[in-house]
């Protein structure tokens, strides 16, 4: 396993410094974790041929974290790339009022937060976008879902029936 910090500088750029992006090499298999702006010239950089990215994954939906993907996209294009790109996304890019959405349903959410995690998202034939929430202990603030249900701890919760999540 080789990790590479492509960037670690926080949501506003300087010079010669990038936001977060990491590479992780795994089994010769390359996850690029976050696409920020300048992600192609740190790859460069660091002789990382573009061709040779697996996997993209994405965090979480602010901007810092995937405004290179549009062009990283675009120059994988350009380059002909014919191998299936993974990306994780994040979910939410639907209001939930159709109900049992299907892979090419384009995303309707109308509210900033759904927006912009669809505008991180790039669709086309040769990428898999692979939609998930992720779960866990809050660090600070300690009011996500996960955050009230440990808090339930041997107490009786009230719940849904056949939920269906997309």
């Amino acid at each position: 396993m080789n990790l590479t910090v492509l960037g670690s500088q926080g949501a506003i750029p300087k010079l010669g410094k990038y936001s977060t992006s990491l590479l992780l090499n795994i089994s010769n298999s390359n996850i690029l974790i976050d696409c920020c702006e300048g992600v192609q010239h740190q790859l460069r950089k660091y002789k990382i041929k573009l061709s040779k990215i697996d996997i993209i994954l994405i965090s979480h939906a602010h901007g810092d974290h995937y405004f290179g993907l549009i062009g990283l996209i675009s120059t994988l294009s350009l380059l002909k790339r014919d191998k299936k790109l993974i990306h994780f996304s994040t979910d939410c890019v639907f209001d939930g009022k159709k109900g049992n959405y299907l892979d090419d349903d384009k995303p309707d959410e109308k509210g900033i937060y759904g927006k912009s995690k669809a505008m991180g998202e790039i669709i086309s034939k040769n990428t898999l976008v692979i939609r998930t929430s992720i779960i866990g202990r809050e660090l600070f603030n300690h009011t996500e879902l996960f955050e009230w249900l440990f808090s339930m701890k041997n107490r009786k919760i009230q719940g849904y029936k056949n939920v269906i999540f997309s």
